[in-house]
């Protein structure tokens, strides 16, 4: 429920007197309101990266920004005060972003981890760390090329594909979803 954001649900849990008390006890609490400026100023904090690398992706909060977005757009998006094409367009910025990194994130999956040189019972022990570490950011990487496919998708069949098939990088876009789904089927 609250990875849904519903303002009706959340602002009605705010109301209740002791909800707050009884959230407090478990270690939970109210999700804050969803803001499209604090959406687009972490992706235009990534987007400015020239290049990225692994430690420059931090998956947890990649995941969490997609669902927050998604919420925004669910429930926000319509009646937001922001004028309509600086949405838009905010929009289009955090996709183009959301397809850069997935670009990066699916080269990464792919790529082989180098070997570690030599013998011995140290370099076996670094070896199946080195084999460890590289499975869970595999599975992290797993996790948020389906969170992002799914956002995609998600934008697509609520007639919200604007957001990534635009005049300015539409094309471009249209092809790696076409070039991923080949890769995929392939």
């Amino acid at each position: 429920m609250f990875k849904q954001r519903r303002p009706t649900i959340i602002r009605d849990i705010n109301c209740i007197g002791a909800s707050k008390t009884l959230l407090r006890q478990q270690d939970l609490e109210t999700p804050k309101q969803i803001s499209l400026p604090l959406l687009v100023a972490f992706f235009d904090d990534v987007a400015e990266l020239p290049v990225f690398t692994v430690k420059d992706i931090d998956v947890e909060h990649f995941i969490i920004n997609i669902t927050n977005l998604r919420c925004w757009v669910k429930h926000f998006y319509d009646k937001s005060p922001i004028p309509e094409l600086t949405r838009i367009k905010a929009m289009q910025r955090c996709m183009n972003l959301l397809i850069r990194v997935l670009k990066f994130v699916w080269r990464e999956y792919y790529n082989p981890t180098p070997e570690v040189s030599g013998s011995g019972k140290a370099n076996e022990d670094e070896r199946r760390a080195r084999a460890e570490a590289d499975v869970k950011l595999k599975l992290d990487y797993m996790e948020l090329i389906r969170q992002t496919l799914q956002f995609f998708d998600w934008l697509c069949i609520n007639n919200k594909f604007q957001f990534l098939f635009n005049e300015e990088s539409g094309r471009a876009n249209l092809a790696f979803i076409i070039n991923a789904c080949n890769m995929i089927l392939c």
